[in-house]
């Protein structure tokens, strides 16, 4: 009995040092400010605070330079001011929307993770 004790201590014990939270350890590469709702899409404005090379390698540059339309930005995040950590991707065709054109074109990014800095 006491063997069993142990064993299933040890393999517990285990199991519990293995498991860590994986996604403290995420690191997100770009910093944002939350601008506030876009007039021309109706998604939310940011503007690229730290890793703009980073941005401008995987989605190209705006029209004004660090000023980007994103989407998928969590609604807990659409605050303008915020300021914010986030991954982006380049986003796909089925995932832009029509604009007016009575504003500047920013380029689009899809946030893939974010969270409040």
């Amino acid at each position: 009995m006491r063997r069993i004790l142990t064993t299933c201590i040890l393999i517990s014990g285990l199991i519990f040092l293995s498991c860590k939270d994986e996604s403290s350890s995420i690191a997100l590469p770009m910093e944002a400010t939350v601008i506030g709702l876009n007039g021309d899409c109706g998604v939310y404005e940011l503007k690229i605070t730290e890793g703009l090379d980073n941005v401008k390698a995987k989605v190209g540059p705006s029209v004004i330079d660090s000023f980007y339309i994103a989407d998928n930005l969590p609604d807990s995040l659409k605050i303008p001011g915020m300021n914010i950590k986030l991954d982006i991707r380049k986003p796909q065709n089925n995932e832009l929307r029509a604009c007016t054109t009575l504003g500047a074109g920013f380029t689009w990014i899809y946030v893939v993770r974010a969270m409040k800095k």
